[in-house]
């Protein structure tokens, strides 16, 4: 019995080969960089993978960065918010309290 054990860099070109081969992937699909997947999604972390989500549209709970580079901690990722868009503090007129929560509005 032999078994064959693949570096990571023997890994990524293995994928990197079977995503050329299969096309542009779909939300769900597994991915490198966002290149990789369909248009109006990007490549993002998912547990310790990477997958192909949508982007986001307007009103949809959004990342506000914080620092540069940042990206790299989260362990579920979100994609940017849609052209047209930026991710800006939800303002709830109900609510007198400094707000956290970020939405996709309208630039």
């Amino acid at each position: 019995m032999e078994i064959h054990i693949l570096s990571l860099k023997q890994k990524s070109l293995t994928f990197a080969c079977c995503c050329a081969l299969a096309g542009k992937g779909h939300e769900g699909d597994p991915c490198l960089r966002s290149s990789d997947c369909i248009e109006g999604h990007c490549c993002a972390r998912h547990f310790w993978t990477k997958i192909c989500k949508p982007v986001l549209h307007q009103g949809e709970v959004c990342t506000k960065q914080r620092k540069k580079g940042s990206h790299g901690l989260e362990i579920f990722q979100r994609c940017d918010c849609a052209k047209g868009l930026s991710c800006k503090v939800w303002k709830d007129a109900t609510s007198s309290s400094k707000s956290r929560l970020h939405v996709c509005q309208k630039i």
